[in-house]
């Protein structure tokens, strides 16, 4: 049996069982939130690269942050993810977060990072009065070709007056004794020590040894003589406080992205998405097969979930939705919902404390008041539907979290479509989402403005996907112009299925064009819509595309909520983006690009019953007939849409921002080893 603790630095630590025997290196560190001394300096890429220096099997983090708005906003290099996945980068496989402090503009706690694999851990409160939020992260490690016991690897972070510390190291012994009496313990951390006795405590109450003073004859020390205190962590040679060697740890259980670089410091306005190849991708359609595969994901997820959502209702679907982010939030899942401040405007504070309550991290996506009853915030809307779950599946598509995507909703429930996607391009929807979360909000200006080319498939496959946005800078075009991209290589057919149909001028141009090539080009639109005025837009049209022998179908069971296409016998699209001004001119919008002959096959033969059992064809003679009013009204709406994308460029338009709604408060343990002179530090 292997019982130890371990001060402040970093150690080799060795197990013996049965014969068997193996060695491991332990680093600990109260990061302090990632600054210097006197929060002089923001410090912890310098941390990070220290700890990888030493390159520890197991890290402990003391007064690590799951994150903070605040500090998000003010720095320029603050990561977009939280600061122990931060650290933990592609050195450590696996990582465990307990949340023991949260306050309006984040929380914080303890955090372990581990080359070996977690199999379980718990966050122990060890809070006694007061303010101090105090936590003990308790993980299991499993070490791949050992026969022994699980190793037992506990993180803490003690009081700062000695009576609440007695109290938690008995509380810490009794913990200890529960576990089986062969089981190999590592205690490390923060244990504000400074006056020598926790270690003759720990020793006579679990059987704890102090690894420093059994190598070295006394505890380690991180600090000068003249400071008070030690620190329980793995043997590390001293490092003057503000120097890149300050003890950190980090986790929060899930496995890194493998890969050099240095991918989370990016914003998303700088990534360009590449083709994927070895996807696994399943189509969705409506509520029906999308709600309960997602509910079952979040369910099963263990470490993480990422949700972003035009609409959220408090109706059956979202009360299902809420109930199931906040299990996961009480499994310890770290959550992250943002919503649209438009679309989801009328959420009572109850529905929404009782996510925060339990640990969700919800926003709203640019929140106003409504004007004289209305609401104003219509442009520039988070319009993508996007739910990722521990970093390797995903859900994206159009379909919103409400009632109306069900079928017993009545004849206005709405069809749609989403995918389910497992695979390498999950990398691409996870770091983007989660540079959405923290990205600093910049309205650039028309002149600062770069286009990039879309991605190219130079080696057309199956499995393979691409992940596109739109935003209002860089990737203001990149979905129209694969729409456009698509419809110039077409060789056979197209179908294109969408809900809101008012294009710009190139796209009606190209499908035009498409169709003169002897391309079989079906459009399927909205024949009972949700909106009259979206009807009477998109039948403006039809003069202009059903003469060229383009096929238009009206879809009648129920409004159409689609923003779906195929081509030829591989080409797939299924996002949140209309083809209308909106979607791509102003909103924030989301679609996957797909080249799977069997996807492809589903989804067409998906749209084909549509149009068999549920269409009206709209032939020539079903269009209106021209008069010179339609002629005149024509000839307004072509040049709206020819030259409206260049006038949104010149428009003027406000900076929208992410909102975070408080967690009930609780009284912020700011950096509970400072004086009060350090917390004034920063700059307001």
């Amino acid at each position: 049996m292997l019982r130890a603790e371990i001060q402040d630095d970093n150690t080799h630590t060795r197990i013996t069982r049965a014969g068997q025997g193996f060695s491991f290196k332990v680093l600990t560190i109260n990061t302090h939130k990632g600054f210097s001394a006197f929060n002089r300096r923001f410090i912890l890429p310098e941390l990070r690269e220290a700890v990888r220096t030493v390159s520890p099997d197991v890290v402990f983090l003391q007064e690590v942050l799951g994150a903070n708005e605040k500090h998000a906003r003010r720095f320029d290099n603050w990561p977009v993810v939280p600061q122990y996945e931060f650290l933990a980068d592609s050195l450590w496989e696996d990582f465990a977060y307990g949340r023991n402090a949260v306050y309006p503009d984040g929380d914080h706690g303890n955090a372990l990072l581990s080359r070996f694999p977690i199999s379980r851990y718990q966050n122990v409160d060890v809070s006694v009065a007061g303010e101090e939020k105090r936590g003990m992260l308790h993980c299991e490690l499993t070490v791949p070709g050992y026969a022994g016991a699980p190793l037992h690897m506990i993180c803490v972070h003690l009081g700062l007056r000695e009576q609440d510390r007695q109290a938690q190291l008995r509380q810490m012994s009794d913990h200890i004794n529960t576990l089986p009496a062969d089981a190999p313990v590592v205690v490390a951390g923060d244990f504000n020590d400074w006056r020598q006795r926790a270690s003759p405590i720990l020793h006579r109450a679990a059987g704890l040894k102090e690894v420093f003073t059994e190598a070295h004859g006394r505890p380690a020390r991180t600090f000068s003589p003249s400071t008070a205190g030690s620190h329980l962590c793995a043997q590390r040679p001293h490092q003057p406080a503000d120097a890149a060697g300050e003890t950190f740890l980090v986790s929060s259980v899930r496995s890194c992205a493998a890969g050099g670089g240095d991918p989370f410091m990016s914003k998303p306005d700088t990534m360009n998405m590449e083709w994927r190849e070895g996807n696994r991708i399943k189509l969705l359609e409506n509520g029906e097969a999308f709600f309960p595969r997602l509910h079952e994901s979040i369910n099963a997820a263990e470490k993480e979930v990422l949700l972003e959502t035009f609409i959220l209702f408090e109706d059956k679907v979202g009360r299902e939705l809420q109930q199931v982010l906040i299990a996961a939030a009480q499994r310890g899942v770290r959550v992250e919902c943002t919503v649209d401040g438009y679309g989801s405007p009328d959420l009572s504070d109850d529905f929404i404390g009782a996510m925060t309550s339990a640990g969700v991290r919800f926003r709203y996506y640019d929140p106003r008041p409504a004007f004289m009853g209305m609401r104003t915030n219509l442009l520039r809307r988070l319009h993508r539907k996007i739910v990722v779950i521990d970093a390797h599946l995903a859900f994206v598509g159009g379909i919103n979290f409400s009632h109306e995507h069900l079928s017993d909703y009545g004849p206005q429930a709405k069809q749609d479509y989403a995918v389910e996607i497992e695979g390498p391009v999950m990398e691409d929807i996870h770091r983007y989402c989660l540079q959405a979360l923290y990205k600093r909000d910049e309205q650039r200006n028309w002149w600062g403005r770069r286009s990039r080319p879309p991605a190219a498939n130079r080696q057309p496959g199956d499995a393979q996907a691409l992940f596109v946005y739109r935003d209002n800078d860089e990737h203001a075009t990149d979905i129209e112009r694969h729409y456009l991209e698509m419809l110039r290589t077409a060789k056979r057919d197209v179908i294109i299925a969408n809900a809101y149909f008012f294009p710009g001028y190139r796209l009606l141009k190209e499908m035009r064009n498409a169709a003169r090539r002897g391309v079989n080009v079906v459009l399927i639109v909205q024949g009972e819509p949700d909106m009259p005025i979206v009807q009477v837009g998109a039948r403006m049209l039809y003069h202009y595309l059903v003469p060229e022998v383009v096929r238009i179908y009206e879809y009648c069971r129920r409004p159409l909520h689609a923003k779906v296409a195929v081509k030829d016998d591989a080409w797939a699209t299924v996002g949140s983006s209309n083809l209308d001004p909106l979607s791509l001119a102003l909103n924030l919008e989301a679609n996957v690009i797909i080249h799977d002959r069997g996807f492809n096959h589903t989804l067409r033969d998906n749209l084909n019953r549509l149009i068999a059992n549920d269409c009206q064809w709209v032939d020539e003679s079903k269009v209106p007939r021209q008069t010179y009013w339609h002629l005149a009204k024509s000839v307004v709406v072509f040049h709206f849409l020819r030259h409206f994308p260049a006038w949104v460029g010149w428009l003027p338009a406000h900076t929208p921002k992410l909102a975070l709604v408080p967690a009930p408060v609780q009284p912020e343990m700011e950096n509970q080893d400072r004086t009060d002179a350090e917390k004034g530090g920063l700059k307001p």
